[in-house]
């Protein structure tokens, strides 16, 4: 069958065998060429989720199960139950948190994180927990092939959903009887679900591949592919958004529908104004594979190589990787 990250594997194209030497930040006194505090160095390998309560709270998890925090101050990894790799990540709180990935299901209470579904047989890649709307999960079942979408409830978790398609990629709801997920279809194109709780149906989009969904109500809701244009719906059509060629993305994160931002392979960044897509300067190689926003002057992005960036409002900055990018 298609491997549903065509492949998974390319989320760890960057050399990842480093040992963690730190796992804050620097003291205010070290060291920096630039005037900006050095880069610690918080995971040893890839990081492909990234999901934040507040901005003092703020996780990230990737591959071999590692899973990292932010309090506000220091980056620093913490105790996982789980080695296997982590691809989506998602709270409706900061003691209600899930983590998904290859063929197992984590959860936070605010105190530990643990193991609460393993072994399903399926590579989970996103995830959307958000309170009255429910806790959803998307990916790929492995053993027969075809997309999955999971639901847990006070019954219990339920297999929902499966399809032919190759793979849902993402998942993001406004509401309990408003969910919507995205993927790759067969043909390799891009896929749109769109469910109300109980019944999914496909809506039919014409853009590529997609990586990511992000909305801000359900008459704003764009999706990402991995190449080409960007989809917004405004609650009764599809609308067209060109964007810069050349780079590839993964990830879309945002607060408002006129500050949206997409993220992907070598580092790429674009932000949305509500009327253009904007290429910003680059500041990593990395391969970008996930990210999040709090406010305008506050969002977060995870990548290769436990890259962290962190962007303030004025520029995007590495904060913490487990290698050094390339000279740009």
């Amino acid at each position: 069958m298609p491997n549903p990250r065509g492949a998974i594997a390319a989320r760890w194209l960057l050399p990842l065998g480093l040992s963690l030497v730190a796992c804050g930040a620097p003291a205010e006194d070290e060291d920096a060429s630039d005037g900006e505090p050095a880069v610690t160095v918080v995971s040893p390998v890839g990081l492909a989720a990234i999901w934040g309560a507040a901005p003092d709270d703020v996780w990230a998890a990737g591959k071999e199960g590692v899973i990292v925090h932010f309090d506000g101050v220091r980056w620093e990894r913490v105790e996982s139950p789980t080695t296997q790799g982590l691809h989506g990540m998602h709270g409706s709180g900061p003691d209600d948190i899930f983590a998904v990935g290859e063929d197992v299901v984590l959860h936070y209470d605010g105190s530990a994180w643990t193991e609460v579904l393993r072994d399903m047989h399926e590579a989970l890649l996103g995830v959307y927990a958000g309170g009255p709307a429910g806790m959803w999960a998307v990916g790929t079942a492995t053993d027969v092939g075809g997309a999955i979408l999971r639901r847990l409830d006070d019954s219990g978790w339920d297999v929902l959903w499966t399809s032919a398609i190759r793979s849902l990629w993402d998942i993001w709801a406004s509401g309990p009887e408003d969910i919507w997920a995205a993927g790759t279809a067969i043909d390799g194109r891009g896929f749109v679900t769109h469910g109300d709780g109980a019944v999914f149906d496909p809506i039919a989009t014409t853009g590529g591949a997609y990586r990511s969904i992000w909305g801000s109500a359900p008459d704003h809701v764009r999706v990402l592919p991995y190449d080409g244009s960007v989809q917004q719906w405004d609650g009764a059509e599809w609308r067209e958004e060109e964007r810069p060629a050349g780079p590839r993305f993964m990830t879309l994160a945002g607060t408002a529908p006129d500050d949206v931002w997409a993220l992907g392979l070598e580092g790429a960044t674009m932000h949305h104004d509500g009327v253009t897509w904007t290429p910003s300067p680059n500041v990593t190689d990395a391969h970008l594979m996930d990210s999040w926003a709090f406010a305008r002057d506050d969002v977060w992005a995870v990548g290769a190589n436990g890259t962290i960036l962190h962007y303030d409002g004025a520029e995007w900055r590495v904060v913490a990787e487990a290698e050094p990018a390339a000279p740009r």
